[in-house]
């Protein structure tokens, strides 16, 4: 039978108080990034953007990598059906920031593609955590693929760096720093964290998918998997471009954020 779940009903209200953080934390930033004539809003919010996430991405990095470590030990059972505190709000912090992150990814400037992967991105994920809270399983694969977050708060010091005239010696250090991230945190990760889900499932499926209601199990194959062979295609395309980019960073050209 499957174990009592952690799950406090106001988990909903978590998120509430969260996406408040998220938004003030936005609001505050734009303070301190004022409207200019000649520059377009989109650029404006573009920065905005960069700062808030220097605020926002750091404490979720944190958290999932503490979540990850507290549920590493304990086996397949505890991947698939142990609860955490850590975890838990991990994953309700991680969803306010990208119900939050939507309407900013509106207003900033940016490319059709890039916008509707993040559109993407931020909807399935969303979704993939809130069935996993109101489930109460899988909070370790969801503490593990939180992980790769780490890059995203590297990256947002790339380009801060870079808009504020930092040394190059300064962004070319970061950006091989956020290109080597890129292997473990990401490139390694999210197939990582698909063998170790079909390994488990695979070899203990009696004591982990098996017990799954059927439409927890729908959930896992239909939109658990498929969002992160989404995140691991996304990441090869962006670390295709870091490439790219930190080749011209080295040389000393100009690089299209």
């Amino acid at each position: 039978s499957i174990q009592p779940r952690f799950i406090p009903m106001w988990w909903p209200l978590w998120i509430v108080f969260y996406l408040l953080i998220c938004v003030s934390t936005f609001v505050i930033c734009a303070l301190f990034v004022p409207k200019k004539k000649k520059v377009p809003p989109g650029d404006r919010w573009v920065k905005i953007d960069l700062l808030a996430s220097e605020f926002l991405y750091l404490p979720l990095s944190v958290g999932s990598v503490w979540a990850t470590s507290r549920l590493w030990n304990g086996g397949h059972k505890t991947h698939w059906f142990a609860t955490d505190p850590v975890a838990l709000h991990f994953m309700l912090f991680y969803i306010a920031t990208n119900i939050a992150h939507i309407p900013i990814v509106y207003l900033k400037t940016g490319t059709k593609g890039y916008k509707t992967s993040m559109y993407a991105h931020h909807i399935l994920s969303s979704l993939s955590y809130a069935e996993g809270i109101y489930s109460g399983r899988m909070w370790f694969y969801g503490a593990l693929d939180g992980c790769c977050e780490l890059t995203t708060w590297i990256v947002n010091n790339l380009f801060i760096f870079k808009d504020f005239n930092f040394s190059h010696t300064l962004v070319a250090a970061t950006g091989g720093i956020l290109w080597l991230s890129f292997i473990p945190f990401r490139l390694l990760l999210f197939p990582f964290w698909l063998y170790l889900l079909g390994s488990e499932a695979y070899y203990h499926y009696d004591e982990t998918f098996g017990l799954l209601p059927t439409r927890e199990q729908l959930f896992v194959v239909c939109l658990n998997v498929p969002t992160v062979f989404l995140l691991l295609g996304l990441s090869c395309h962006w670390w295709h471009r870091l490439t790219l980019g930190f080749i011209k960073v080295l040389k000393g050209e100009p690089v299209e954020e």
